[in-house]
């Protein structure tokens, strides 16, 4: 039962896989500085127990999806330096 997984400065290329999906309990991503391209797959957005999501100093884009909203226990979520693109979701600041 994995709560917290930080991929920091690895140089990882590629996507972000779906199959994280699968880490129920998780509660801490932090993947930042490396470079991950891609869109935030939509199975991310069913790992509710997530708390904090760091995704900063990567290069993925497309737009933020208003999916976000369903992660209720985020607390923090950092994207700075990452090529997304349209509107913020309102959706995340819905309590």
């Amino acid at each position: 039962r994995l709560l917290k997984l930080r991929l920091v400065e690895n140089r990882l290329s590629g996507t972000l896989p779906s199959a994280i999906s699968k880490l129920t309990a998780l509660e801490y991503l932090e993947v930042f500085r490396n470079g991950i391209t891609g869109t935030l797959p939509a199975e991310l957005w069913t790992v509710t127990s997530l708390t904090h999501l760091g995704i900063q100093f990567n290069d993925m884009g497309g737009t933020l999806s208003s999916q976000i909203g369903n992660l209720v226990n985020l607390k923090l979520f950092s994207s700075r330096r990452n090529r997304f693109t349209g509107t913020f979701p309102t959706d995340i600041f819905i309590a």
